[in-house]
């Protein structure tokens, strides 16, 4: 059973509270739109279908109308539609007049074809808008205020839920930051979506071999993405849009068309080889399988350790025996051992020629300890491995080694799992809190996750250096772990954030799944003085190096509550009720 962060009756609490305007917020987002200098134009272009008459639209025209932001155009095909209306326009220049085309091409996207030859103002955003599409009445508004903070904004889009046959909002979709790596694996930007009209024109809006409706937008996504440069695509952590739940769930039929357009996207970004194939719980989504060089490039994988002789023999084991990849060494970083069963098992290891044991006695530095073997590493690509780990399926290294070798991505993590099977680490959530979180935390192993981000390949800020992948070369020319300020914790951190800052994305993928104890071979650094002394000090200096990604992490939603407090709704920020700042 899929992980959901609510059920209908705490979604129904969350919006009683945190989800109906007051006359007062009305009022207030009357007398901001008066003090707005510039006004950003909107153009709503429902997608009609040949046959369709205003009646079939009333709900969709019902949710244009109520704007309470002024500055839009409705395109309609004519006089009839407009004496269909449910209400009048507050304008009647507020209505656009479109001709629907003949009816032997009258599809959506032939209609939206024609609304933007139609369209006359260059600096408007376009909403497409399929049939049962509702926009909340602050949608406008909202994205008019992001447009105001962001003048380069290219593709805009925001939260949204659905409509059940009685008209009740249930299951809402609590977006990330743009994501292009969960692209691939559904359309993460949904509705609503508004393009600034200059770039739908240009990408020739919807095209009707993509398939079906919801495909077809997605492949508009898809293709703005290469167009505009990722910053221009920003994101309202607000639900600004209510869609008929569907009557039948996806067919195989729409999930292969999603596929196709995603595997001509990537031949598009110069990546034919890579192949797609359906996702085993939900087969509308893709996996996207990278594909490794015919000569795969050889692998360091580095696990420091002292003693703790069981745990090293096992995740030893796992690398040496039960991992599929054909070029690996594996390099033992002793920081001084002095236990007979570890000391006699390094010897054992070193007869291995895939095995060399490097001697770092001294005080436990774990980021020291990580440079010191990438100094000394012969390979390509490293993969940082704590020893307490262990794997579940061969492949899981050729999967993280695929996805860092391509150019864009600076580092690779892996889903850890406790040894029952819950989860560990889905990549790592940050916030200014006293704690960074790890991802669903504790969730259940049959759980997919909302929107299934525990089975799909996506983006995060940062990963753990617990199971982590990075090309050697980009490792040492970002200086390495810092050893100095961060000698045991969030070391992996500040080097995610350090390789996304020198515009790299960071990867976290569920293809590579792996047993992590946590912390078993070192304890609980809360459990002693000193320990616990440095850790605060290593907090305090992530603390003030990264407090404006600490203050929000894009790739997680700020309406939803994902760490280690548990799973469940929060309440929104102040950015998604601006009115009120």
């Amino acid at each position: 059973m899929a992980l959901l962060p609510w059920d209908a009756a705490g979604y129904a609490a969350w919006l009683e509270r945190h989800g109906r305007l007051t006359g007062a917020d009305r009022q207030a987002i009357a007398a901001q739109v008066a003090r707005m200098g510039e006004r950003p134009r909107f153009l709503l272009v429902p997608l009609l279908r040949a046959g369709e008459s205003p009646a079939d639209w009333a709900e969709t025209l019902r949710g244009a109308l109520s704007q309470l932001y002024p500055e839009w155009r409705l395109c309609l095909p004519g006089a009839a539609w407009l004496e269909g209306l449910p209400e009048p326009p507050p304008r009647p220049e507020q209505v656009l007049a479109v001709p629907l085309p003949a009816a032997a091409e009258a599809l959506p996207a032939a209609f939206l074809q024609a609304a933007l030859a139609a369209a006359e103002d260059d600096e408007a955003f376009v909403l497409p808008l399929p049939r049962g599409a509702v926009l909340d009445e602050t949608a406008l508004h909202e994205f008019a205020l992001l447009r105001l903070r962001h003048p380069d904004s290219a593709l805009l889009y925001a939260d949204e839920d659905c409509l059940d046959a009685a008209g009740r909002r249930v299951s809402p979709r609590f977006k990330t930051g743009f994501d292009p790596e969960l692209m691939l694996a559904r359309d993460a930007l949904g509705l609503p979506l508004a393009f600034r009209l200059p770039l739908l024109r240009g990408l020739g809006g919807l095209r009707r071999e993509a398939g079906p409706l919801g495909v077809a937008l997605h492949d508009l996504a898809l293709r703005a993405m290469r167009r505009v440069p990722q910053e221009q695509i920003r994101h309202v952590p607000a639900v600004l849009c209510h869609r008929r739940l569907p009557e039948d769930a996806p067919t195989e039929w729409e999930g292969e068309a999603a596929r196709r357009v995603v595997r001509e996207h990537l031949a598009a970004c110069g990546h034919p080889a890579a192949r797609l194939r359906p996702v085993p719980q939900a087969p509308q989504w893709c996996a996207v399988d990278w594909p490794l060089p015919a000569r795969p490039p050889l692998v360091s994988v580095i696990i420091p350790t002292r003693d703790g002789a069981g745990l090293l023999a096992r995740s030893a084991d796992a690398v040496l025996r039960r991992t599929d990849y054909p070029a690996l060494e594996l390099l033992i970083v002793d920081n001084g051992s002095t236990g007979a069963e570890a000391l006699a098992l390094l010897a054992r290891l070193r007869q291995d020629p895939r095995v060399r044991v490097l001697d770092a006695p001294g005080p436990f530095n774990y980021a020291a300890l990580n440079n010191a073997a990438a100094a000394a590493a012969r390979g390509e690509v490293l993969l940082l491995l704590n020893n307490d780990t262990d794997v579940y399926e061969p492949g899981w290294l050729r999967a993280m080694v695929a996805q860092a070798l391509r150019p864009e991505v600076g580092a690779v993590g892996a889903k850890l799992v406790y040894a029952d099977g819950r989860l560990q680490h889905g990549g790592v959530v940050l916030s200014p809190g006293p704690m960074l979180a790890h991802q669903l935390r504790l969730a259940e192993p049959e759980e997919t996750g909302p929107q299934g981000e525990l089975i799909l390949a996506r983006s995060v800020l940062a990963v753990t250096g617990a199971c982590l992948a990075i090309r050697r070369q980009l490792y040492l020319a970002m200086g390495g772990l810092d050893a100095g300020a961060l000698r045991v914790a969030f070391n992996d951190i500040d080097l995610c954030l350090r390789l996304g800052s020198e515009g790299y994305r960071i990867v976290w993928t569920p293809e590579a799944t792996l047993m992590h104890l946590e912390s078993v071979s070192r304890g609980d650094d809360a459990s002693d003085p000193e320990r616990h002394a440095r850790f605060l000090r290593e907090l305090g200096v992530i603390q003030s190096r990264w407090a404006v990604e600490l203050a929000r992490d894009p790739y997680h939603n700020p309406n939803l509550l994902f760490s280690w407090q548990g799973s469940g709704l929060a309440s929104p920020p102040r950015r998604s009720r601006p009115w009120l700042a």
